[in-house]
């Protein structure tokens, strides 16, 4: 079973697998203060000092002005539309996704 989020449930007991390929783990903390690492470098490890990753993904995008990169496109708030990496429509961003709005 697929969501819409690109998260994947599998099994009878379930097994959560996220878009990126890290699997949900019970208590683990993926995001927090504490441990800032990219998940690509919990996977591959750190690169030395100077060659610092800035963003999961390498090579980098190229962010649009006035956009935020979801991931797997792009966020326009003016137009409230998410594209992909090549500019093709992915979906339309709910409420939730207009920080202007909260």
């Amino acid at each position: 079973m697929s969501y819409e989020s690109d998260r994947l449930y599998v099994g009878v007991l379930g097994e959560i697998i996220f878009s990126d390929g890290l699997k949900y783990t019970e208590g683990a903390h993926y995001v927090d203060e504490f441990d800032r690492r990219f998940y690509t470098e919990i996977c591959s490890g750190i690169k030395p000092a100077g060659r610092s990753q800035i963003v999961d993904k390498e090579p980098r995008t190229q962010i649009p002005d006035g956009c935020y990169d979801t991931g797997d496109g792009f966020y326009n708030p003016l137009t409230r539309v998410v594209t992909d990496y090549n500019g093709c429509f992915l979906r339309n961003a709910g409420a939730y996704m207009d920080c202007r709005q909260m």
